[in-house]
């Protein structure tokens, strides 16, 4: 293992224009689950349930309680999410005279908290807004989503019977009037185009390819790895169970200790 460290830590150091394609692993060991691992979240909300609108919509009507107990579990955890040394060694990365580009699947902000200036976002962001009617934005909404949290604590504290139309009074309004739902991708919906554009191009100058964390399963973010390929890009898979084929370096090993094991041998 030492040696797969030291080839990545070399390919590294040599690329100047550095892009990361980082999914749920990346932000595993900052507290937040993944979705598909043993104990991951669709192993306890089917997705057929909660995994689309109408599917959220049809079990809100049927089952609220599970609703908010699925809302619930989300939101402290990610409010309770703070940045992990891999979230920092990357962005410690464009300290050291790098050009460096995440692409995440990920619906947190780690990344930039942690201090990463360029983030793409292909499904969308937890923090951010969208009104379901005329798709006004509203960014930065973690007073929204603690204040979320608090509602549901009452409610349950008190042991009130919940229905439909008490969830859709938790939710934000637009100044249009019609409610407004995080901004992330759900089933069946399409990737956002200015990120999956963005995502497109940082490949045509990349350097490097780094992919942490991901199951590569999720289309049509799954392709990335597959075109960085195609276009001789090099890639680095950091993954405790790594999934693809034509990696220059593959480090069976999870993301917060292969990136501090990679800084120190860069000298970060």
């Amino acid at each position: 293992m030492e040696n797969l460290l030291g080839e990545a830590a070399d390919l590294l150091k040599k690329s100047k224009n550095i892009v990361l394609f980082t999914g749920a692993g990346m932000s595993q060991e900052s507290g937040i689950p993944t979705f598909r691992d043993k104990d991951g979240l669709w192993n306890r909300y089917a997705p057929e349930q909660f995994g689309t609108v109408d599917s959220l919509k049809a079990t809100a009507l049927k089952t609220p309680e599970k609703v908010l107990s699925f809302i619930e579990e989300n939101v402290n955890v990610f409010l309770k999410a703070t940045p992990n040394a891999g979230h920092l060694a990357i962005a410690n990365l464009a300290k050291n005279g790098h050009e460096v580009t995440v692409l995440t699947q990920n619906i947190d902000d780690l990344h930039e908290r942690a201090g990463s200036a360029v983030v793409h976002k292909l499904h969308g962001d937890l923090f951010t807004f969208r009104c379901s009617k005329c798709g006004a934005i509203a960014n930065d909404m973690s007073n929204y989503l603690t204040e979320l949290k608090d509602k549901i604590a009452a409610v349950k504290e008190k042991g009130q019977a919940l229905c439909a139309a008490d969830l859709v009074s938790f939710l934000p309004k637009c100044s249009c009037g019609a409610l407004m739902r995080p901004d992330v991708v759900l089933f069946g919906e399409s990737l956002p185009e200015l990120p999956w554009n963005a995502a497109r191009e940082a490949l045509v100058r990349a350097h490097c390819l780094v992919v942490v964390g991901t199951s590569a399963e999720v289309y049509p973010a799954s392709t990335l790895p597959k075109l960085a390929f195609q276009m001789e890009v090099p890639i680095i898979e950091i993954n405790p169970r790594p999934v693809l084929k034509h990696n220059a370096v593959t480090i069976a090993m999870r993301a917060a200790e292969a990136f501090t094991k990679l800084a120190s041998k860069m000298g970060m």
